[in-house]
């Protein structure tokens, strides 16, 4: 026998959950809602917004080359020996050194992809034998020695070849994110200067925005996005990271528009996470104060008809657990909207509410004879007990 549960995370208040039970006719709903305080903190683990957020702001991999992998038995592509013979024509000479060199720097590149470093680096010291100033091999020779553990000479090398091609945004990125790790404060420097001279490149300023966010500068970073926007179509990262700045912001009906819009150049991001909120209207909602110490309230038939609303919480599709350590033994099902329910939890709280989750409005399914879900409680990741409440929504028999 199974019991079901409807998920609603209301964050600002963040409501964590509300849950359905079912058995027989005759159903009330009841929706209750309560501070944050002195409740247990517990973590969502892989699921956890925090987690989700650090996921957006961990910086793309690094840009190595442009051109395809170059695969084995390839004419050019001599994985253990290298051509130095050269023609005795001076034209002819230069000619195959020039390819030479190409060569040797693309097999390089293609190593690199493939996370062979020595084997890359090897390479791209052949280039600088015969070239000591190709800027590109300097560039990923430094990067390849910074991965393998020496970051001192590879962001010396790669801030060398800066000089030579102050224009490749690829290489200035490789760069600051190298130097992030061991000077945050000049890598910020760097990035917000290259956005600022290349205001319509969407890696460059997202990356910016991104430093700048690190950094607890929202504002500043939501300018740069801005700016971008007005400039070049914008893409579902620079939209994502946006819609989150608007949020933290309380600039709410921008940021649900600027995930709306991200959603759908790229709809795996409304499987990170969703935005809600809910403003509280002219009446007073109907509730009942049940603790005042923990501002817990009881909502007495929360929606209009609860036998519908449980009905088509059983018709969903429920999955197993999203993620490791999950602390409720049964099935869930996507995020859905809840937006009767916010409206509601609004309107008894006296003020605004927010939500960033991506299991806002799901319902939950446990067995019958679990209490594990049937509590109420707030998933304290942020810090925030004392402005984040949990809400769960109970479509119960009259028996249970």
């Amino acid at each position: 026998m199974w019991r079901a549960t409807q998920v609603t995370n209301n964050a600002a208040v963040r409501p964590r959950q509300a849950e359905a039970t079912l058995h027989s006719p005759a159903i009330r709903s009841i929706c209750i809602t309560l501070k944050g305080g002195a409740l247990s903190a517990k973590r969502l683990q892989a699921s956890s917004y925090n987690e989700k957020i650090a996921m957006l702001n961990s910086g793309k991999r690094w840009r190595i080359g442009s051109g395809p992998d170059r695969q084995e038995g390839h004419p050019r592509y001599n994985s253990n020996r290298f051509d130095s013979t050269l023609s005795a024509d001076p034209k002819g000479r230069d000619v195959k050194q020039k390819q030479q060199l190409k060569d040797w720097l693309e097999s390089g590149l293609a190593r690199h992809r493939q996370n062979d470093l020595v084997g890359a680096v090897n390479f791209y010291q052949q280039v600088l034998k015969t070239s000591p100033n190709e800027p590109k091999a300097q560039h990923y020779l430094g990067l390849a020695l910074y991965q393998l553990g020496q970051q001192a000479m590879g962001i010396h090398l790669m801030r060398q070849s800066l000089a030579a091609l102050p224009d490749d945004a690829s290489l200035h990125l490789n760069y600051v994110k190298a130097l992030q790790t061991v000077d945050a404060s000049a890598a910020l420097q760097h990035v917000c200067e290259l956005a600022a001279r290349m205001p319509a490149n969407a890696d460059v300023v997202l990356s910016c925005a991104q430093a700048l966010q690190a950094q607890s500068r929202p504002d500043e970073a939501a300018s740069v996005l801005e700016r971008l926007h007005a400039l070049a179509p914008p893409s579902a990262d620079s939209l994502n990271l946006l819609a989150v700045l608007y949020y933290h912001a309380d600039r709410l009906a921008a940021a649900r528009h600027c995930h709306r819009q991200a959603v759908q150049l790229d709809p795996a991001v409304a499987r990170q996470y969703r935005i809600g909120y809910a403003l509280p209207a002219a009446q007073d909602g109907k509730a009942k104060m049940i603790c005042a110490e923990r501002n817990l309230y009881v909502l007495d038939d929360c929606v209009d008809d609860a036998a519908a609303y449980r009905a088509q919480a059983l018709a969903s599709e429920f999955k197993h657990a999203r993620y490791a350590g999950q602390n409720y033994p049964g099935l869930q099902t996507d995020g859905m909207d809840c937006q009767p329910i916010m409206d509601r939890i609004a309107a008894v709280l006296r003020r605004p509410i927010k939500a960033i989750s991506p299991d806002n409005g799901a319902f939950r399914l446990s067995f019958a004879h679990s209490t594990a879900r049937t509590d109420i409680h707030v998933d304290n990741e942020t810090g925030e007990s004392g402005r984040v409440y949990a809400a769960v929504l109970y479509l119960n028999r009259p028996e249970q």
